[in-house]
């Protein structure tokens, strides 16, 4: 897909919130042109040109072996929003469907019964096998918080 093809939209990302609460999202996130109650989300690939995103790891690295083992795995949101502010953002909204892979067994399955071809029969049904697939859906979705 080239990058100003008709079907991507450059955005300029104005916030990065890790997993937002529904709440969160209502009263901080809207965004124009979107109807109420959806979001963009960023998922999947970064592309991170600035060199200083490795700088402000290495920074929150320190914090949390300061810390210790209370402190959690390191996030990559924090970086990616101090480059934000310092530095500006974009994304490339891609329209079409995002599925979830992964977290929690029943995403993953969820997934699978929405890409499993309809004339095969029904979903899969837990610890089921899914049908090899003769034909693919190919699925985009939204890259970036805006």
């Amino acid at each position: 897909m080239k990058r100003d093809a008709p079907s991507c939209k450059r955005l300029t990302v104005g916030t990065v919130v890790e997993k937002p609460t529904r709440s969160y999202a209502q009263q901080n996130l809207a965004t124009p042109g979107l109807n109420a109650g959806e979001y963009l989300t960023a998922f999947g690939l970064y592309v991170v040109t600035e060199p200083a995103i490795f700088k402000y790891l290495e920074e929150m690295e320190a914090v949390r072996r300061s810390v210790g083992p209370t402190a959690g795995a390191l996030q990559l949101t924090p970086a990616l929003d101090r480059i934000r502010q310092e530095a500006g953002l974009e994304g490339i909204l891609i329209e079409g469907e995002r599925y979830d892979i992964g977290g929690e067994p029943h995403t993953y399955l969820s997934t699978l019964n929405a890409l499993a071809p309809e004339a095969r029969g029904a979903p899969v049904a837990a610890g089921g096998s899914m049908p090899s697939r003769s034909t693919s859906k190919h699925s985009g979705g939204e890259e970036m918080l805006s």
